[in-house]
């Protein structure tokens, strides 16, 4: 429940520090559902916290993304990530992870 309020949190009210929260309290209590990194990486992206969402994205991209076992983490932050600019989200640190993605 908390996962699912944190993407609604970041994609329809774009309330950053609050999705950050909610992810963060949804692993707390469900840390086996890892797929709720997604929306807490986006968060601190969104945020500005760029060590702390790139920490994550570097640890999950090449990882077996767990609600859909034919993507990695990956496919999945690239996706989000072309969700944010379709709802004409703009943040510079979205550019410099997706080059840090090619570079790694």
């Amino acid at each position: 429940m908390f996962g699912n309020l944190s993407w609604y949190l970041i994609f329809f009210e774009k309330n950053y520090p609050v999705a950050e929260y909610f992810a963060n309290k949804a692993l707390k209590q469900f840390p086996q559902q890892s797929w709720i990194n997604t929306n807490l990486a986006l968060s601190l992206l969104l945020q500005g916290k760029y060590q702390e969402a790139e920490k994550i994205y570097l640890e999950l991209k090449d990882k077996p993304y767990p609600l859909n076992t034919k993507k990695t983490f990956r496919d999945v932050f690239i996706q989000d990530f072309d969700e944010i600019e379709n709802e004409k989200i703009e943040h510079p640190d979205i550019i410099k992870i997706r080059l840090a993605f090619m570079n790694n």
